[in-house]
């Protein structure tokens, strides 16, 4: 179903680009929404490392099979990995980059390490 979407809306995009575009579209759309404006506030109060922390449970509330792991790896930077990224890695790459600038992370660099077609790892740092 994403995949149509992202064909549709970005005919000249290549896959990974139109589902990152996507992934943004979703959060500015969720931002706007009682429960979205709710969250967003809620991430600048907690910050970038709370708000990852927060990640796994996060994931496994949007569906009943989604899982993810958020492994420090010192200072600013993590791993996380999830067993679904809703069909391209660049889709939940968007997303994370999304939350975690709301958040207040600056410098912000969000990237794919491992993708698999649906299970996915990110490397994610800031300054």
């Amino acid at each position: 179903m994403l995949a149509a979407t992202v064909r549709d809306l970005w005919p000249n995009l290549s896959a990974d680009e139109g589902y990152y575009r996507l992934g943004e579209l979703i959060v500015q759309g969720y931002e706007t929404t009682i429960m979205g404006k709710a969250l967003f506030a809620m991430m600048k109060l907690l910050g970038p490392h709370r708000v990852l922390k927060r990640a796994t449970s996060s994931l496994q509330n949007a569906n009943t099979y989604s899982t993810a792991e958020v492994k420090p790896l010192g200072g600013n930077r993590y791993e996380v990995w999830t067993n679904e990224c809703n069909g391209n890695a660049n889709y939940l790459r968007a997303v994370l980059f999304s939350a975690l600038s709301h958040a207040g992370a600056a410098g912000l660099q969000v990237k794919v390490l491992t993708y698999d077609g649906h299970a996915a790892s990110f490397d994610i740092s800031w300054s």
